[in-house]
């Protein structure tokens, strides 16, 4: 991955971060805006193909689905957080950021319910999690 894919995908996650805590949503317009740009820079900057571009979201596609057939457990933005990245990432990386950011979901949520009794069904932002996963991929692959 070249420092623009990376830097563009980090704005990216760092924003859906924001937006997930504060509001548990994001734009459409913030999710356009960077698929737009991920799949431009699929194809300018790092010479994919199109054949290559559909296995790279279809996790973010699988999660969406999930979204939308159990409401409540699975967020759809969560979906189409993942589905940008994909655009980025491709296939494996999109994979190791997916399962990294559920790992460090849930450490955090068993921590939270060690320490302060919070009950496992709360509900947590994924994508500062998805951001974790991120950097956690970035360093140590």
């Amino acid at each position: 991955m070249n420092k623009w894919t990376a830097l563009s995908l980090l704005v990216f996650l760092i924003g859906a971060a924001m937006w997930d805590v504060v509001s548990r949503s994001f734009p459409v317009w913030w999710l356009a805006l960077f698929a737009a740009v991920g799949v431009g820079e699929w194809f300018l900057l790092q010479g994919n193909s199109a054949a290559d571009l559909f296995p790279a979201v279809l996790p973010g596609a699988a999660l969406w689905l999930a979204g939308r057939r159990l409401p409540g457990m699975i967020g759809e933005g969560d979906g189409a957080l993942m589905t940008v990245a994909g655009t980025y990432l491709g296939l494996e990386a999109v994979l190791k950021v997916l399962f990294s950011g559920l790992i460090f979901a849930g450490v955090f949520g068993l921590i939270l319910t060690a320490l302060r009794g919070i009950a496992p069904a709360r509900r947590l932002p994924f994508a500062p999690f998805a951001l974790l996963g991120f950097a956690a991929v970035v360093i140590l692959c």
